[in-house]
């Protein structure tokens, strides 16, 4: 049985405390259990994880959503992110990642971060560039619908010739992430649908599946936090509502796929 030594820094950093007890609890099984591997990388299928923790299959998707972008699950694959910094470059661990690596199938390597390359054949690393950004993200692509900040009624036909019409330059009245996310959540123009519509065109999911994860998602990220003066999403450093749902969607489709059920791949 091999020995995993955790750094007490582990306590401290930033993303640790930004998430709940049970992910941070998820974060440590990551990182000592048995499957583990000196590269990080490793094969785990959720319900490995589930019979392992106790937790559910809710638990552990929601744990992988609040861990991205420091541990990644790509095709029953996980990797954590910085892994091998705390670990010694002595040839023989070198040697050992490298072999590893050698192992883990090209879709996986396609989605990991360029952290990894120092680790690759240099073949292997051109095959990955040559594979694009939309590819390597997630499964799924939720493109976002257009809102308005403003909020007010405008002519459809009026917009359009518009747009046609006016030069492409960027505007001051752009709506951002954390904008966009704020009227996701209020939902005072019908956003939540808006974005329902544009899920079930990418994914073919039904629609009652949809609506069902729309309500989970802003149901746990609108949990107020222990002082009562925040949502949870709030309190997070950057929150992009396109980029958490599409996160959110692909966790599903993921363990649904490794469970012979659910969304189709896009």
């Amino acid at each position: 049985m091999a020995n995993r030594q955790i750094n007490s820094r582990f306590w401290t950093d930033n993303h640790v405390r930004g998430v709940d007890p049970t992910c941070r609890y998820l974060w440590l099984y990551f990182l000592t259990n048995a499957h583990t591997s000196l590269s990080g990388i490793y094969e785990i299928p959720i319900d490995i994880i589930e019979t392992e923790t106790g937790l559910t299959t809710v638990q552990v998707e929601r744990g992988f959503e609040m861990l991205h972008p420091k541990v990644l699950y790509i095709d029953n694959w996980v990797a954590i992110i910085n892994f091998v910094k705390y670990l010694s470059k002595s040839p023989k661990i070198v040697k050992g990642i490298e072999a590893e690596i050698k192992r883990v199938p090209d879709g996986v390597i396609d989605a990991l971060p360029s952290y990894f390359d120092e680790f690759m054949p240099q073949e292997r690393i051109e095959r990955k560039r040559k594979i694009t950004t939309s590819d390597m993200v997630s499964e799924v692509e939720i493109p976002h619908p257009k809102v308005n900040i403003n909020n007010k009624d405008k002519d459809k036909d009026k917009v359009r010739a518009q747009e046609r019409t006016e030069p492409q330059e960027e505007k001051s009245n752009d709506v951002t992430p954390r904008e966009r996310t704020t009227l996701f959540f209020e939902n005072k123009s019908n956003e939540q649908k808006e974005y329902a519509d544009q899920i079930e065109k990418v994914t073919q999911a039904d629609r009652k599946t949809i609506n069902d994860e729309i309500k989970k998602f802003i149901a746990y990220w609108t949990e107020p936090t222990h002082d009562g003066m925040y949502k949870r999403w709030e309190k997070q450093d950057v929150f992009d509502v396109d980029h958490r749902l599409v996160s959110w969607f692909s966790r599903i489709a993921q363990g649904r796929k490794s469970r012979g059920r659910g969304f189709a791949k896009v």
